[in-house]
């Protein structure tokens, strides 16, 4: 043994030297004899370690704390005594019982002819532990990737790239083996998304910029690649995973196109409504046209069977409106328009168009409301018209005797205010079976048929409008004992939105007014030869000398020949309609008021038409909308 000293060290220095090593080492020691394996030698820090009183651990057979059989631990001992391994790791046990990881150079030394096994113990069980951990966590990560075929990659500085593919992985760059070159990986690609991954990558890990991508594949796969800059003892690093989202993409594509068809199938729903409006209304439009100007010619002496006849021909066009409002809230088509108004004046209003119909029956119809005229709100006026006009023709259909009462009050809630409407009759009650079906479509009938006609679309067209305004409607009925409705709707401030009550007011017709004391030259273009004749009739009665052409052509050359004070242009015209008719007309006489006249009603129809024409009249024309419509044309100015 040599320490720096050339002068050897006596046998009786060496041991001495060695004894003091041995006992004064920090590190476990044990000294084992090989023939018996009985520990002859243990240093305090072993005793300290295995926790067994010196006296007992030194004598004590080897087998007591390693754990392996007598047959393993023998094997591996004439392994160390024949320098074949000088490393072991062992599990032993503690005084305590306690197991401990343990790492064990174990190597031979002869003494006196005698062999003994020298071994330095270390305890390893934390680092065993947390390479468990380690090696679970990366298992636990490995099987994930397999399951979810997730790639997981590394790009170092110099450009090396590692990368972790899924099990059984298709793809022929899996099988090079790392690591790879970053051109070899951009390569993985399709062209079009190779640029944008390199740029990407390397923005991350020079810039520390995220890296969350979709690319395509050079197989045309869909592929998420997400990425962080990492920075640690290892230097820094561009880490991340990808994921083919191929079948994602393909079922929101999927999902993409089922909206679409939707769509295109409300689209053509819609327009069916709109086409089967209007063929439907045009001929009935034209025939209560006649029956009205036939009655209304006739005065007091018109035939009781030509007044039926009117009622129906009416009663089939409101059925036809009904449909068609319930069609449109199915395909969510019927829009809600806010309007500035007043809850007494619209009550009021409702109140006076019921009142004669109420009154030839002996019921009385009251409003109570508590309301001024002055107070406004900020709700879809139209609609609640529609919905109260439906709760009281109801109520004056079904009550023979006694009162109506129409209800009307504000009141504040936790999101602002609400309007509230209550319509009570005593009328003939609805039963209680009958109660929970109201509001669905047609179950109304099954009560109607019991008592008098109808379609029993209304009270489902107003439940679904009460809806869609956020509102709520109830009913309290009790046979023969009435019944009483309850409508409550959310509305706004006034303010809100602009006030239309400013506008003049709207004259009457009477038999005997004209608009101005010169008669008017109005060109009229409609192709039906019914609607022809009532638009003709209607406008004569008023003064006025009346020019019809059957289409759109006809009232351009029309135009183009003579001047008119106002022309009314049927919006569906065969070889021209109305609304190219009206651009060319505006051309050749810019300022001609121009009327669009259309059995299409629907709120996104006024708006297109009002976009081209001036006015907007609904089939069948009346004489009271047609005064309004010359009034308004006499008040504009001349340009």
């Amino acid at each position: 043994m040599i320490w720096g000293d050339p002068a050897p060290l006596s046998p009786i220095d060496e041991a001495t030297l060695f004894r003091n090593l041995f006992r004064q080492a920090g590190t476990v020691m044990l000294l084992i004899d090989f023939d018996t394996g009985h520990i002859v030698g243990a240093n305090p820090a072993a005793v300290r370690f295995y926790g067994y009183p010196a006296e007992e651990l030194q004598g004590m057979h080897i087998s007591r704390i390693n754990i392996l059989p007598p047959e393993i631990i023998r094997q591996r001992m004439e392994e160390a005594r024949a320098r074949q391994r000088g490393y072991f790791v062992f599990r032993h046990r503690l005084a305590s019982g306690e197991l401990r990881d343990v790492a064990v150079y174990s190597g031979p030394v002869v003494v006196r002819a005698r062999t003994f096994l020298y071994s330095v113990v270390h305890d390893i069980t934390e680092e065993v532990r947390l390479r468990r951990e380690r090696e679970s966590l990366a298992k636990r990560l490995r099987l994930a990737m397999d399951v979810g075929r997730v790639v997981a990659w590394e790009l170092h500085e110099d450009g090396r790239m590692y990368v972790t593919w899924p099990k059984d992985s298709v793809y022929p760059l899996a099988q090079r083996g790392n690591p790879l070159g970053l051109e070899e990986v951009v390569e993985w690609f399709a062209a079009p998304s190779q640029a944008a991954f390199a740029a990407a990558v390397q923005d991350c890990l020079l810039y520390g910029h995220p890296l969350n991508l979709e690319l395509r594949d050079c197989d045309g796969r869909w592929v998420h690649v997400a990425g962080l800059r990492m920075e640690d003892g290892d230097g820094i690093r561009a880490v991340g995973v990808a994921h083919d989202i191929t079948a994602i993409k393909t079922q929101a594509e999927t999902e993409r196109l089922r909206r679409k068809e939707a769509e295109s199938a409300a689209r053509a729903k819609d327009e069916f409504l709109r086409f089967l409006s209007h063929e439907l209304r045009t001929p009935l439009s034209g025939l209560a046209g006649l029956l009205r100007m036939l009655c209304d010619g006739a005065g007091e002496t018109c035939d009781g069977r030509l007044l039926q006849a009117r009622e129906r021909a009416e009663s089939m066009l409101r059925l036809l409106s009904d449909a068609l409002d319930l069609c449109r809230l199915d395909v969510g088509q019927m829009p809600l328009v806010d309007e500035a108004f007043s809850p007494l004046v619209l009550c009021e209003s409702q109140v006076m168009l019921f009142g004669p119909q109420a009154e030839a029956k002996g019921v009385d119809l009251r409003l109570v409301c508590g309301l001024p005229s002055s107070r406004l709100v900020a709700a879809p006026k139209a609609r609640l018209e529609q919905i109260l006009s439906n709760l009281l023709s109801n109520a004056v259909k079904f009550t023979d005797h006694g009162e109506i009462v129409l209800t009307c009050v504000l009141h504040g809630t936790e999101d602002g205010e609400a309007l509230a409407f209550t319509v009570q009759d005593t009328g003939c009650g609805i039963p209680p079976e009958l109660q929970a079906r109201l509001f669905e479509p047609y179950a109304q009938g099954i009560l109607e048929t019991k008592l008098a006609r109808g379609s029993g679309l209304g009270l489902s067209i107003i439940h679904a409008l009460v809806q869609r305004m956020g509102g709520t409607i109830t009913v309290e009925s009790e046979v023969n004992g009435g019944t009483t409705f309850r409508v409550a709707v959310p509305v706004r401030p006034a303010a809100q939105v602009e006030s239309d009550l400013q506008e003049s007011p709207q004259p009457r017709f009477e038999e005997t007014s004209c608009v101005g004391s010169d008669s008017w030259h109005i060109l009229v273009a409609e192709d039906d030869p019914v609607n022809q004749m009532v638009a003709r009739a209607l406008l004569e009665r008023l003064g006025h000398r009346v020019e019809v052409v059957s289409n759109g052509a006809e009232a351009v050359a029309a135009v183009t020949r003579q001047r008119f004070h106002v022309a009314l242009l049927d919006v569906s015209m065969p070889q021209l309609d109305g609304l190219e008719a009206a651009r060319r007309i505006r051309q050749i006489q810019p300022s001609l008021p121009l009327v669009a006249v259309s059995a299409f009603t629907s709120a996104d129809d006024q708006q297109r038409f009002a976009a081209v024409m001036d006015f907007v009249l609904a089939k069948p024309l009346s004489c009271d909308a047609l005064v309004q419509v010359f009034a308004q044309v006499a008040s504009r100015p001349v340009a």
